[in-house]
This record gives structure tokens, C-alpha cells and sequence, in this order.
């Protein structure tokens, strides 16, 4: 794996800084609404787009089977394109991803995975801890139409259902990545944001675990000015989802991570 290599704002050799951004979305969450941070990191970036894995596209099949070494590769893939114009040491490759993009991203960097070390990190809900209700959906194996309804609001989630395969690979990534958990992440200046009451993910664990991370910042964020009915806590990806006050502070909170030099990167926010 590439070292992660501390911000600079000089050229190097006479050649101009290039940031490089790339956005994941989560499990069952359609691409198209990463467009709002994508839009927000474009102005931090000379290049600035969004993956897509596996069971995400719009013409997958019904019964694709999906798997966790397939979503790693993809991974590896669109990520090493997608910054393959930032390669000198002074240019930053900033890695954005919600729940699900999240998790594939540091089971590969905390596995020692051969791709190039981010700068930088957004990490938005990320599905490093679940909740156990979430870990029943592996009792559910033995159903015979192999997926389970989405709650999630139809224009943010990519289908209407999802697979047991794709809970499969969400569950085989985060057994792989406790196995590794931290050992290469917590290097990363990093901007967390939770939600106190996911239904998801145990947020409040993963906070704890991260509060000694001198480049990590967590950031609660509250979704109670929502305009969605109802209010996912889980879902903070734009405006509608949490409110302008809250979108604003997330913006913000990218601001500072991206124009702070990581070796005074270690508070928190509330």
C-alpha cells in the first residue's frame, strides 16, 4: 500500500497540485444521490466522480449474485482510475463514502490491500459496526425469493428490494475488516459523520473506538430538520435528508478537513 502523504499546498517540481475525488454510495442507495456531495467535492477538486458496485446499476438483474471479493474489486478498480491523475506527492486523493462505500474501502486499506492510500477521507455513516437487528437478516438465508423489501425512500434507494447476496457480502466485508480494523485508516485525516439513533449502525461504538485517533474527527450530525417523511437517520447525503442547517455543517466540516494540515487534525464535534 502507498503511504499517505501530508497535505501540501506548494508544486512540486514546477508541476501543479491535482485533487482527485471519488464518491461510494451505500447498500441498496442509488449512485445518483452522491451527486450532492460529488457536486460539493468538485469544488475542492479538479476531478471529482462516482463508483458504482455491483447490484447498483440500473439494468442489473434481478438475480445478480453479488459478493464481497467482487465489490473489492470493483473498488480497486474505479478508485485507482478515478485518482490515476494524482499520483505526485503534493496532489490529494480524497475518498468519500456513505455506509456500505465506506466499509469497502477500509476493509481494503486496513487489509493492506495493493491500491493508492487516500489523503483524505469523508466517511458518512460508515457500516464498520452494526446494529443487531440488522445482523438478524442472516437468519433470513433460507428464504426462497432471496430479497428482502428497501424501507429506504424510493427515489434514493436503487432498487425496491435487496438481495440477500448484497447483505452476504455487507456482512462478509465487515467480518473481514474487524479482523484488521484501524491498523492502517487511522493514519488518514479523516471527517466522520454519525447519527446518535441510526438504525443502522452503532454509531456510538464506532465513535468511542476512533476518539483517540489524532487524525479523526467525528461530527454528529441531526436530521430533525428533514424534509423527508419520515426521517431516516442513516440517510445524510444531501439537504432534503437532513436540513440545511446540518448539510451546511457538513459542508463546512469538509472545508476544514481539506484546508487543515493533518498534524493538528484531532478534535472532535458536537
Amino acid at each position: 500500500m502507498e503511504a499517505t502523504q501530508p497535505l501540501k499546498h506548494q508544486t512540486e517540481q514546477g508541476v501543479q497540485p491535482q485533487t482527485c475525488a471519488w464518491i461510494l454510495h451505500g447498500l441498496n442507495t442509488h449512485p445518483k444521490k452522491m451527486s450532492a456531495l460529488r457536486d460539493y467535492l468538485s469544488k475542492h477538486s479538479s476531478s471529482a466522480s462516482i463508483g458504482v458496485l455491483s447490484g447498483h446499476h440500473p439494468e442489473a438483474a434481478a438475480h445478480e449474485k453479488i459478493t464481497a471479493a467482487n465489490w473489492k474489486s470493483e473498488f480497486s478498480s474505479q478508485w485507482k482510475d478515478a485518482v490515476s491523475q494524482c499520483n505526485h506527492s503534493s496532489d490529494r486523493r480524497i475518498f468519500a463514502g456513505y455506509s456500505l462505500g465506506a466499509l469497502v474501502a477500509l476493509s481494503l486499506l486496513d487489509g493492506a490491500s495493493d491500491i493508492p492510500a487516500p489523503t483524505h477521507m469523508v466517511l458518512i455513516a460508515p457500516a464498520l459496526k452494526l446494529r443487531k437487528k440488522v445482523n438478524l437478516v442472516k437468519a433470513l438465508s433460507w428464504l426462497p425469493f432471496g430479497a428482502l423489501p428497501s424501507l429506504n425512500h424510493e427515489e434514493y434507494r436503487a432498487r425496491s428490494w435487496t438481495t440477500l447476496s448484497a447483505y452476504d457480502a455487507l456482512f462478509d466485508l465487515n467480518k473481514n475488516w474487524q479482523q484488521n480494523s484501524w491498523k492502517f485508516s487511522k493514519k488518514i485525516p479523516t471527517v466522520m459523520f454519525l447519527a446518535r439513533q441510526d438504525e443502522l449502525v452503532d454509531s456510538q461504538t464506532i465513535a468511542h473506538d476512533v476518539e483517540n485517533f489524532s487524525h479523526w474527527k467525528t461530527v454528529w450530525i441531526s436530521n430533525e430538520k428533514s424534509r423527508l417523511k419520515p426521517a431516516y437517520h442513516h440517510l445524510m447525503l444531501d439537504e432534503a435528508s437532513v436540513g440545511k442547517d446540518s448539510w451546511t455543517r457538513i459542508q463546512q466540516e469538509i472545508d476544514l478537513l481539506l484546508n487543515t494540515k493533518s498534524e493538528i487534525w484531532n478534535s472532535s464535534g458536537d
